[in-house]
């Protein structure tokens, strides 16, 4: 049995094939839930994903490869959670992925990596939305330079820029961590 493309699926979707959309819900539903609790808090997470597909599922119809369907897909979510946090300022908080561990740490060891991890959240979210972006999307979606350029429209030397101020950023705001 082989895997279908996403960029099939997708334009199957669009011809009315129901089976390929709920292949694109179920590959992609984990990863744009991560996203969004990342980029606008647990709160809303599972309404945005929603509102994600939902766009999605309109914009099957009219899908023409241009790019990656990744690329296509953060698109659209990011325009969701921009609008999201326009309609609700102050900004939402940023969570971060657990990190798997392999043996139990001591309580002393747990609650310094819960500071840390809370540090890395705070010093993120206090980027701009334009640094932070290129921040969530590379690191936490493991979206390439080039992807990360097409979804935020912007040249991919810019979003390799923005990384490294970025970078340099939270280097500064967080140099007193060990």
């Amino acid at each position: 049995m082989s895997v279908r493309a996403d960029e099939d699926l997708l334009r199957a979707a669009g011809g009315g094939d129901a089976q390929a959309f709920r292949t694109l819900v179920e590959r992609y539903s984990d990863e744009l839930h991560g996203y969004f609790r990342r980029r606008a808090g647990d709160g809303g997470a599972e309404d945005l994903v929603q509102e994600t597909f939902l766009r999605l599922h309109r914009a099957a119809p009219r899908y023409v490869p241009q790019s990656t369907f990744r690329t296509f897909l953060y698109t659209i979510a990011r325009n969701v959670a921009l609008n999201h946090l326009r309609d609700r300022r102050p900004s939402a908080g940023l969570e971060s992925k657990p990190a798997p561990v392999a043996t139990t740490p001591s309580p002393p060891q747990t609650i310094e990596s819960a500071e840390e991890a809370r540090a890395v959240r705070r010093a993120v979210e206090g980027l701009s939305d334009a640094l932070k972006d290129v921040v969530l999307l590379r690191h936490y979606q493991g979206l390439s330079f080039r992807e990360i350029a097409a979804v935020l429209e912007i040249p991919e030397g810019t979003a390799m820029r923005r990384m490294s101020d970025a970078l340099l950023r939270l280097r500064e705001d967080l140099h007193g961590l060990p």
